[in-house]
């Protein structure tokens, strides 16, 4: 019980993500991760910016939808709406928001993952796995989304396999791997001989 909190806990999402705001160029695409803000939108950005850093909720929301309003080709204010709402656990108009964002632009990896996050906690797992393959195909370097797409497999999709090829591909991307992770590899491997060896002991009756 405590190891399948324990994964639960990778699956949250965090306010801090809203300060990511620097574009990154991803392997094997010409995309960037985020769309540049509008000139014209940095100063009505940047407060809306800074009432979510300081936990003003509310006051985010109303200010991220205007922006939204005035400028509608903007995705990234619905992915930071989508944040905050996750956030207060309005996981229904998280659910809009994020999706608005990926409709307008599908590149941006953190609106994947974090639309995953939504669907998974809605219990759409499958809808949450193409997110998360979304965050991954965009940024393979995506450490949050290769783990959470370990977990889902793990705990929600009943597939080891993948399970461990993500979590392993998770370990990789990091320069110290996570024992805990390790701990799940070495669990999962476990289960899978477990089976084989049952298998093997039903074809010898």
């Amino acid at each position: 019980m405590l190891n399948y909190l324990i994964k639960l806990f990778f699956l949250v999402s965090t306010i801090s993500l809203l300060a990511c705001s620097a574009t990154v160029v991803q392997k094997n695409t010409i995309y960037p991760q985020t769309q540049p803000i509008p000139d014209n939108a940095r100063a009505q950005f940047n407060r809306a910016l800074w009432a979510a850093k300081s936990m003003l909720l509310d006051e985010a929301i109303v200010l991220f939808n205007e922006l939204s309003r005035d400028y509608p080709q903007f995705a990234r204010s619905y992915t930071n709406l989508g944040l905050l709402y996750l956030t207060k656990n309005e996981l229904t108009a998280a659910e809009r928001a994020l999706l608005h964002a990926v409709a307008i632009y599908p590149y941006d990896a953190i609106a994947q993952n974090h639309l995953g996050i939504v669907l998974r906690k809605l219990g759409k797992f499958k809808q949450a796995e193409q997110a998360y393959l979304a965050a991954v195909k965009y940024n393979d370097e995506y450490n949050e989304a290769v783990l959470n797409l370990g977990v889902l497999y793990d705990l929600y999709l009943h597939d080891t396999s993948k399970a461990l090829f993500y979590y392993k591909q998770s370990q990789s991307l990091l320069a110290n791997p996570d024992s805990l992770v390790q701990k799940w590899i070495i669990d999962i491997q476990r289960r899978v001989k477990k089976d084989l060896d049952v298998d093997t002991d039903l074809a010898v009756k």
